[in-house]
């Protein structure tokens, strides 16, 4: 079983868990889990704890992007709140391209307002942008 399928049956079964502060563990309510979700935990928790640590990273950036195109758009607070919701209803599976769409059109704004218009962005393999 992968981790994304772990917190897609955790998530479809309103269980949201947490990495605690030290990283060691998996925080969830108690007496939630079944036992074959508890099996599935322990079985794979280094790489549960790893996608919801990336997943946590990806959706921090995800909502950073997202308020610098409402700044664009000089979005007022009632958008940015809808904004911010959307962006946490987003599957978890999902957000990682809706970051790069974020990403990709901010960046076609910044480099058409530079001169000599357009230029040529490249994306690293750690997922961060490299100019």
């Amino acid at each position: 079983m992968t981790p994304e399928a772990i917190l897609a049956d955790l998530l479809e079964s309103g269980i949201v868990p947490s990495v605690t502060h030290d990283r060691s563990g998996i925080v969830v309510p108690a007496g939630a889990l079944s036992p074959a979700q508890r099996s599935a935990v322990l079985t794979h928790k280094p790489d549960l704890i790893a996608y919801l640590l990336d997943l946590s990273r990806i959706t921090q950036s995800l909502l950073a992007a997202a308020m610098r195109r409402c700044d664009q758009f000089n979005d007022n607070e009632k958008a940015r709140q809808d904004m911010r919701e959307q962006v946490l209803q987003t599957p978890a599976q999902l957000r990682q391209d809706l970051l790069v769409h974020f990403l990709d059109a901010s960046l076609q704004g910044v480099a058409e307002a530079t001169e000599g218009g357009p230029r040529e962005v490249s994306w690293g393999e750690s997922g961060f942008i490299w100019f």
